[in-house]
């Protein structure tokens, strides 16, 4: 008879505890599905925060392109007559005798070509 209630009275332990680790887990995926909710939340307003970023003043930036249609159009600065004025008689003299790289001088200032294409001027 001792083993017999002994027994019951284990039995309505386990089931208490087994009921109890129920509610924990459920808990405990209600808690999970918060988290996961909030990280959510947490990587949008991130993305809108780096949107806002590059919006800004400071990531505003005009191509050299534009810079050269402004030149062209507004300024009304003539293309042609700058590349003439680059590539000029003197210039082309010395890169039939020197090859299509190297420094070249242009007035008080020097060419830098390579392969035939004038990269800068210093």
């Amino acid at each position: 008879m001792y083993d017999e209630r002994t027994k019951k009275q284990y039995q309505s332990q386990l089931n208490k505890l087994e009921s109890d680790a129920l509610v924990v887990k459920e808990d405990m995926v209600s808690k999970q599905r918060d988290y996961e909710a909030k990280q959510n939340s947490i990587k949008a307003l991130k993305e809108k925060i780096a949107n806002l970023s590059k919006k800004g003043k400071g990531k505003v930036g005009v191509s050299e392109h534009a810079i050269v249609r402004y030149f062209e159009r507004v300024k009304g600065f003539n293309i042609d007559d700058i590349k003439d004025e680059i590539l000029n008689e003197e210039v082309l003299a010395l890169l039939d005798v020197l090859g299509d790289s190297g420094k070249f001088p242009l007035g008080e200032h020097q060419i830098i070509m390579k392969n035939g294409t004038v990269t800068t001027i210093v």
